[in-house]
């Protein structure tokens, strides 16, 4: 592996690109969008392709540096990686539990025993949200993920086997997305396919995965054929997106759609963290995007309260959740929170590195 950066470049660049996505579908959410708006706003941003990015990211990543200590170490901690991952995740998200806790005391917003249990065990996929706390699905996919995949990496040791068990999601989670489309009542353990069930986006974790993997195995093979297929990628992209856009060809979307989206992503990922004379690359690692991408686990995590209905909170409509002006407190609250909260846990992972 030539790169021995913990950080691949572009990286934060994609985190910044896809926040936005999220930010942008939640705007239509809010209180007095203008329907006038709701068209464009549909078909130019798309908040599910967002998180798949960011899911294909974690991946990535979590098996680079993985695979970084294995090769520098001889072995991988998995007590170290997963006091790193609380010292990463947990901090900002029980804050964020801890408000909304405060709000269902003092405002009218609620949300059900079975909801928080869901929230507190990083189980929202499976056991249900309102809106305020919806997207704390995607925290629980990256928590299942975190706990099965390094585990995995540990006892298989193998490279191939795991190549083969990395595959085989991309077989396992279209299947599960036409299994949650087609929603029969009678399917045994149904609330396994609930709509953002792990097992409907554990491919877009996969392939980030096995993209560190082989480029650990053949870097240059891998630089070769990305090159080669960059120009095809924005396809593999777009015409699924189109697709869906349009309602057609559902069991096409359905299943393969995101899968063949996470791979097109995924070769522009990989093209742009090696390839650091092309533009994209430059585009991505440009200061005002890094900085974006740095704050994009708090900006995810605080932009709900703001893109709710102010009457969830039984309040009267102001400026704090307007579409105009929403992200302002979004962004401020972001900011105090890495800064004030995260960063200070963020620099105590140093401890929780394996020296070689």
């Amino acid at each position: 592996m030539e790169i021995k950066d913990k950080r691949l470049p572009s990286l934060d660049g994609w985190r910044a690109l896809s926040i936005f996505l999220v930010l942008a579908a939640h705007t239509k959410e809010t209180y007095d969008f203008p329907k006038s708006l709701d068209i464009y706003f549909k078909w130019l941003f798309d908040g599910d392709l967002g998180v798949r990015t960011f899911f294909l990211i974690s991946g990535m990543l979590i098996t680079w540096l993985l695979l970084n200590e294995e090769h520098s170490t001889g072995s991988i901690s998995l007590k170290n990686f997963y006091i790193r991952r609380v010292l990463r995740i947990w901090p900002v998200y029980f804050t964020y539990l801890f408000v909304l806790l405060v709000l269902q005391i003092f405002t009218a917003y609620s949300q059900t025993g079975v909801m928080w249990l869901g929230n507190v065990l990083f189980m929202t996929n499976f056991f249900g949200a309102k809106w305020t706390n919806g997207h704390l699905w995607s925290l629980a996919v990256e928590e299942q993920f975190y706990f099965l995949w390094p585990v995995l990496m540990v006892v298989v040791k193998n490279k191939k086997v795991l190549i083969k068990l990395l595959l085989l999601t991309f077989v396992l989670a279209p299947i599960s997305r036409v299994i949650t489309y087609l929603q029969p009542q009678a399917v045994p353990w149904k609330i396994i396919f609930t709509g953002y069930s792990f097992f409907n986006y554990w491919d877009s974790l996969a392939v980030g995965c096995l993209s560190s993997i082989l480029v650990s195995i053949n870097q240059k093979k891998v630089i070769y054929w990305v090159n080669k297929a960059k120009f095809y990628a924005p396809l593999l992209v777009l015409v699924p997106y189109i697709l869906v856009k349009l309602f057609l060809l559902g069991p096409f979307t359905v299943s393969v759609g995101p899968l063949l989206q996470a791979i097109g992503i995924c070769i522009l990922v990989v093209y742009s963290v090696f390839e650091k004379e092309a533009f994209l690359h430059k585009i991505l690692n440009t200061r005002l995007l890094v900085k974006i991408g740095v704050l994009s686990y708090s900006l995810y995590i605080w932009q709900m309260i703001f893109c709710s209905k102010p009457e969830y909170f039984g309040f009267s409509g102001n400026i704090l959740f307007s579409w105009k002006s929403w992200l302002l407190p979004v962004l401020l609250v972001a900011f105090c929170s890495y800064y004030f909260l995260e960063k200070p846990f963020i620099g105590l992972r140093r401890y929780f590195h394996k020296k070689s």
